[in-house]
């Protein structure tokens, strides 16, 4: 996930230090050999061993989410709580060349030899997207164009055993969570079995896709803002 996304974090809560990171592969950072969990897992573990407090949060959206869950666990001493958008708490996770919109990428990428490559070729797969909101649209194809292709082709991904990680938390875990038809990724059964892990998980249901921020922005706020007590 890249850190441009969390710029309305940085208008929102102008008052609080927030750190927003580029992982491997994505926008500004380097790429990598390989790409998996662990491998980002470490790379945030170090970075936040030079940020310990004892009041922080953790955000993270979809697999940013994941990581941020599993990063929990690790840290759970220097946490007050972890927000989750939308984590994708599958049993079965489909192979990551099949996932989202990585099939497209896959095939185009290579054809594209500039940005604006990327941009006009992205309509094709989006063409909705680009006429409710041509400026989110072109970003995210402008990130499909940053991204390193190995992330689309090569993610070592596994599911996430989220039972046992919310079992053995006792802070404070807030999860926000999109429609299945709409393209959510947490499904009735797995919400079930977080909260028989731990009863104490507040989730929210938003009618959105996968993207909640985007596109439920003021609500999504109100949920964070009462995860941080911040009104």
């Amino acid at each position: 996930m890249s850190s441009e996304r969390w710029n309305l974090f940085f208008k929102k809560y102008s008052n609080l230090k927030i750190y927003a990171i580029d992982l491997p592969g994505h926008n500004k950072s380097s790429k990598l050999d390989e790409y998996s969990l662990p491998i980002f897992k470490k790379i945030i573990e170090d970075f936040f061993e030079k940020y310990k407090n004892k009041r922080n949060y953790i955000i993270g959206h979809s697999l940013g989410a994941l990581l941020a869950f599993e990063l929990a666990q690790t840290v759970e001493n220097e946490l007050q709580g972890v927000f989750l958008e939308e984590p994708g708490w599958l049993d079965e996770f489909p192979d990551i060349k099949d996932f989202g919109p990585n099939p497209f990428i896959i095939q185009n990428k290579s054809k594209w030899k500039t940005p604006i490559d990327a941009i006009n070729n992205y309509k094709e797969l989006d063409p909705e997207g680009f006429d409710e909101n041509p400026y989110k649209a072109s970003l995210t194809a402008l990130r499909f164009y940053i991204n390193d292709i190995k992330i689309s082709t090569n993610f070592d991904f596994k599911p996430q055993n989220y039972q046992n990680i919310a079992k053995s938390l006792s802070i404070k875990i807030y999860v926000a969570r999109a429609n299945l038809e709409k393209g959510g990724m947490i499904p009735e059964q797995s919400k079930s079995k977080a909260l028989e892990s731990n009863k104490s998980i507040v989730f929210k249901e938003f009618d959105t896709g996968h993207n909640i921020m985007s596109e439920s922005t003021d609500e999504y706020f109100e949920f964070v803002s009462e995860f941080l007590n911040h009104r």
